[in-house]
């Protein structure tokens, strides 16, 4: 917002609230501006039509409750605590086999309250789960980490960079990119086991290659090793001999 839009707003403020006097006027404009300068002017226009058809009292608005009313009209509504676990604990039931795909699609907000991807896993290997003391634990994590986020998002975005700054060595971010890493990597070994489905097709294998049958069911149990092993996490490395079954091609063994 530039210098004279924040005039505009205050000189709205003053029409709507007489007692909002300005004593030295250069130094409030430069100072609403400076605090308002991130936002759009259509923003906090909506802002104060929305703060003076809530205001009763009749007291004149100060910028941060501008910037609430901002927050409260372009941002998403988030999820309250008892909703973002439900969304938990439905990907818990999905989880096991597919905790990684599970935890990418959580909202980042709960991605960071959960922590890390395997967390999911662990608590859907549990045998006898506490549900009454998880749902404690993640909701007060939730709410703590919810408010930091809101408080962060009423900041310049200067500080907002500083802070972004000052976090990169912090174990949040460091746990952060772990978990990137083991999804791509989850992604990738995807890949593998969906090449190696479709590239073993019986119904197209010339007749000669179908009639080794013991290749091909040696074959076949490499790929069905290969997708249990990673299923479980572990690091697989497919090694093919030479003079046996080419991925996607028949060739002569």
């Amino acid at each position: 917002m530039t210098r004279d839009e924040t005039k505009k707003i205050l000189m709205a403020i003053q029409s709507v609230f007489p007692n909002f006097h300005i004593e030295n006027k250069t130094f409030t404009l430069d100072t609403w501006n400076m605090i308002l300068q991130d936002f759009r002017y259509s923003d906090v226009e909506m802002a104060l039509i929305a703060y003076v058809r809530t205001e009763t009292r009749g007291f004149a608005p100060s910028p941060g409750q501008l910037i609430e009313k901002i927050n409260l009209i372009t941002r998403p509504k988030e999820l309250n605590e008892q909703e973002a676990y439900s969304i938990v604990q439905q990907a818990v039931n999905r989880s096991g086999l597919n905790y990684m795909e599970e935890f990418e699609k959580l909202p980042n907000l709960i991605q960071k309250t959960v922590g890390r991807p395997s967390q999911l896993r662990d608590w859907a290997l549990e045998e006898n789960p506490n549900h009454e003391v998880r749902a404690s634990n993640f909701m007060r994590n939730y709410r703590t980490e919810m408010e930091r986020q809101k408080e962060i998002q009423k900041l310049p975005d200067g500080i907002k960079e500083l802070i972004r700054q000052v976090n990169k060595n912090s174990e949040s971010e460091r746990l952060e990119s772990v978990n990137k890493r083991m999804i791509d990597k989850s992604k990738e070994d995807q890949k593998i086991v969906n090449f190696l489905e479709t590239s073993v097709d019986k119904t197209r294998m010339p007749e000669k290659l179908r009639k080794k049958s013991g290749g091909i069911k040696k074959w076949i149990n490499l790929l069905e090793d290969t997708k249990s092993s990673m299923r479980t996490g572990h690091v697989v490395l497919v090694e093919i001999q030479s003079n046996t079954l080419v991925l996607g091609n028949s060739k002569k063994i």
